[in-house]
């Protein structure tokens, strides 16, 4: 891995006291972000810098993707709690990040200015632009949850005990 990609994360530590929870622009939020590693994939400076913000706001570990190129980078190379993509990244698209990212078990959210782009599954996590950033952080917190229950799920059938129905021996007479 390169040793330039290293200097892209960003983070903050939680404050002491601040407690469980923490306002966001406002609106009370339970802290489930803090300290988890989020890819921010965005191309556009401004754009990236909101998200950043937002995510550091809430005590996220951000690390941030410019190009197609350093976005499957950081995928390969770190424990991922989520990711927010562009549906391209300096005019290429990027399913071949979501789709590494679905092969990893990483949720992830589209957040772009368009509907779900081509090839995007149905059951992907959109947020158009411009977004309430309250909304973007909602939406990766319940994609952070619904793909733990999933594995939690998977888990739970894999090692379940198998229940075996008593077999009736006939009786002699």
């Amino acid at each position: 891995m390169d040793g330039d990609l290293g200097s892209s994360i960003r983070g903050r530590f939680p404050r002491r006291g601040q407690g469980a929870q923490q306002r966001y622009n406002g609106v009370a939020m339970n802290r489930p972000l803090a300290g988890r590693l989020i890819l921010i994939a965005q191309d556009e400076p401004v754009i990236a810098l909101q998200v950043i913000q937002a995510f550091e706001d809430v005590g996220a570990w951000i690390l941030r993707a410019r190009t197609l190129k350093e976005a499957l980078a950081w995928v390969e190379g770190r424990k991922l709690s989520a990711a927010v993509l562009d549906h391209t990244l300096n005019g290429s698209d990027t399913s071949t990040v979501r789709k590494r990212l679905n092969e990893r078990n990483i949720p992830f959210v589209i957040h772009g200015v368009h509907p779900l782009p081509d090839g995007a599954k149905r059951h992907d996590v959109h947020v158009e632009r411009p977004a309430i950033m309250v909304h973007l952080l909602a939406k990766v917190e319940r994609a952070i949850a619904e793909r733990q229950i999933a594995i939690q799920q998977q888990v739970a059938a894999k090692y379940a005990p198998v229940t075996s129905t008593p077999q009736r021996t006939p009786h002699l007479s």
